[in-house]
């Protein structure tokens, strides 16, 4: 791991199957490979105002280990990604698209008596739309499913400041979600989308060398659920074909 560098390298493979016998179908197959690396924590000097500088200059840290620091982050990710579309003709066609990606990664830092920290984490999601946009109708939209599941979590054996820790996180979200598009004449379109979403999380942590007062520890077992339903409104004016402006309301979930 570099501490002062941010690195990232992706390889990506690629497979496409557009069968003759089956005009309108055609799904793509992708594997992608990235590993990454990145400083985690730097200090900065500050200015006093009056051309003075506070704080610890970058390179002593790295020669000196001034205050346990650097710290890096670094790892890899490995990604099965399927793209799968079906034109059914009469303006409706289907899309779906399913990622699993599997993650490891570590953290490094030069503090006395530190170890590296490792984490793993899966995610599966897929999402799948309806396309409806008939050849010179006024009116197209779009209905759409989303599902996910995120699991993370530090490796078995894992220590943080010398002691044993361990932590899962489960992050599970559902969307329904559908957008309507009216043609108003003159270059102006109006859409509105609604969209459905549930978030459920359960987190749990173990950390007896970490804590706020010294020796305290740290332990964590929460869960919740969070539900909502999400309008938008755009209306759009397109003078020409490559030119659009567009005024978009809508209600956003974190």
């Amino acid at each position: 791991p570099r501490a002062r560098r941010s690195e990232q390298e992706t390889a990506r493979l690629k497979l496409l199957w557009a069968p003759v016998t089956l005009p309108g179908l055609s799904t793509t197959f992708t594997f992608e490979h990235t590993e990454f690396n990145r400083p985690q924590t730097q200090n900065v000097a500050i200015d006093d105002g009056v051309g003075n500088f506070t704080g610890v200059d970058w390179e002593d840290q790295i020669s000196n280990n001034i205050n346990g620091f650097p710290s890096a982050f670094f790892g890899t990710t490995k990604s099965f990604i399927n793209d799968f579309e079906y034109d059914f003709g009469n303006g409706l066609s289907l899309r779906n698209q399913f990622i699993y990606t599997d993650a490891e990664s570590t953290r490094v830092t030069n503090a006395p008596g530190e170890t590296p920290i490792p984490s793993l984490s899966t995610t599966r999601s897929n999402e799948f739309i309806l396309d409806y946009a008939p050849e010179g109708s006024a009116f197209s939209g779009i209905f759409g499913v989303f599902l996910s599941e995120t699991d993370t979590g530090l490796a078995p054996g894992a220590t943080i400041a010398g002691q044993p820790a361990s932590s899962v996180a489960i992050v599970q979200s559902a969307g329904v979600f559908t957008d309507a598009t009216f043609d108003l004449g003159n270059g102006f379109d109006l859409t509105g989308g609604l969209r459905f979403e549930r978030n459920k999380q359960d987190r749990e942590l173990e950390a007896p060398g970490v804590g706020i007062s010294q020796g305290q520890g740290t332990a964590l077992d929460y869960q919740g659920e969070f539900e909502a339903v999400l309008p938008s409104i755009t209306l759009g004016f397109e003078p020409r074909e490559d030119l659009r402006f567009a005024l978009k309301a809508s209600q956003g979930f974190n």
